[in-house]
């Protein structure tokens, strides 16, 4: 199991907060990484809690565990709206490799080392980040 830093339900939620507002309703990718960032700590927030563990090192399931950046995944396992996961959004990096279709999990990557997305493929991800972290925002 990978070692990180111990995280509870409530420094989840915390952290969600922060980002959340930090992020929310700006245009950079900076914001952006905050909202991506937001979101995998509601998320996990809310997971903790509906499965009634203290903390992230509680989490067992290994699927969970290998891509802890795999937000997706994680809306399925805390049943977010159909509509929400239902969506699996990908993008390009134009300036890089046109054709390759980038995962999700992979956004905060892209956002963190400056790679340039398709804007419409942004656009569509940041939508999406704000649509998950409005459901948070209603339950924490």
């Amino acid at each position: 199991m990978k070692k990180r830093v111990p995280a509870s339900v409530s420094d989840l939620r915390k952290a969600f907060q922060k980002h959340s507002s930090l992020g929310n309703g700006g245009a950079s990718p900076s914001h952006f990484l905050l909202q991506f960032y937001a979101a995998e700590c509601g998320i996990k927030s809310i997971y903790l809690r509906q499965k009634r563990l203290k903390e992230m090192d509680d989490v067992s399931n290994k699927k969970l565990n290998d891509d802890g950046h795999n937000l997706h995944q994680w809306a399925k396992e805390i049943k977010l709206p159909r509509h929400i996961v239902e969506t699996n959004p990908k993008f390009k990096l134009p300036k890089r490799t046109a054709t390759k279709d980038w995962a999700l999990s992979t956004a905060h990557q892209a956002w963190r080392y400056g790679a340039v997305m398709d804007q419409s493929d942004e656009a569509v991800l940041v939508a999406w980040l704000e649509s998950i972290c409005s459901w948070i925002s209603e339950r924490i």
